[in-house]
């Protein structure tokens, strides 16, 4: 496992807010739900670069769906000779974890933006009750 010890920053202010341990910060990445468009969703609603989300592809696999260029983008994370990557030219990582830690640091592929907070731990979403409002919206929608 990575330490990456995050801490969490107001956006008025640099202050600490919060630390949250590695294996929580990790976990909060992941969208866990079958419907594919509520994780879209999610991300829509939030709408501030580089918030992001790990779902299941809809054939197996992940996707890395991050906010970028006023929109969701979607990414299949690749897996090959037990490295994950995005593109063949970007960062091939030992696990998922590691590859998106790398994103960090760098822009994504054919965009200008880098990975800063899983959804789950954005200052906008953090409660449940938000998550849940946003999912019964969007299943309104469908």
């Amino acid at each position: 496992m990575i330490n990456v010890g995050f801490f969490f920053f107001s956006k008025d202010k640099a202050e600490e807010v919060d630390e949250v341990d590695d294996d929580t910060y990790w976990e909060s990445i992941y969208f866990r739900d079958s419907n594919n468009e509520k994780g879209n969703e999610i991300i829509r609603h939030i709408a501030e670069d580089g918030v992001y989300l790990v779902r299941e592809g809809a054939t197996g696999g992940h996707v890395l769906v991050v906010f970028a260029n006023n929109m969701p983008k979607k990414y299949r994370v690749q897996q090959s000779d037990n490295q994950y990557f995005l593109g063949r030219d970007g960062p091939h990582c030992d696990s998922l974890e590691e590859l998106l830690y790398e994103y960090y640091s760098q822009n994504l592929p054919t965009v200008n933006v880098k990975l800063n907070t899983p959804y789950k731990l954005h200052q906008n979403i953090c409660d449940k009750h938000m998550i849940k409002s946003i999912l019964l919206q969007t299943q309104n929608k469908i």
